[in-house]
């Protein structure tokens, strides 16, 4: 296992386990060389979301649904932080997306 790998599965443990700011930084880290990893960004949008910062999460989730178009759990969170930036019509089309996969 490389070091890269470590830090990303101590950043998902520490997320697992409400650390949710120790999670962010080895998250953020973790990001920075592997910009494409489609977890590291489903991971830590829904970490900015949890810690009430919908408008972080919302690039992330986005990414992640890009890099992940089959996840039905992706694509229902993309909605759910849609929904609550008000995005009406984008949720609507995240949550179906969601819907058709499962």
């Amino acid at each position: 296992m490389s070091p890269s790998d470590t830090l990303f599965l101590q950043a998902a443990q520490l997320h697992q386990n409400g650390n949710l700011e120790a999670a962010k930084k080895c998250y953020l880290e973790f990001i920075q060389d592997h910009a494409e990893h489609p977890q590291a960004n489903y991971f830590l949008g829904m970490l900015w979301f949890q810690l009430g910062k919908p408008m972080k999460a919302l690039p992330l989730l986005e990414k992640a649904s890009q890099l992940q178009p089959g996840s039905a759990q992706v694509k229902n969170d993309l909605g759910l932080v849609l929904a609550q930036l008000g995005q009406i019509a984008p949720a609507e089309q995240a949550y179906r997306q969601a819907i058709s996969l499962q």
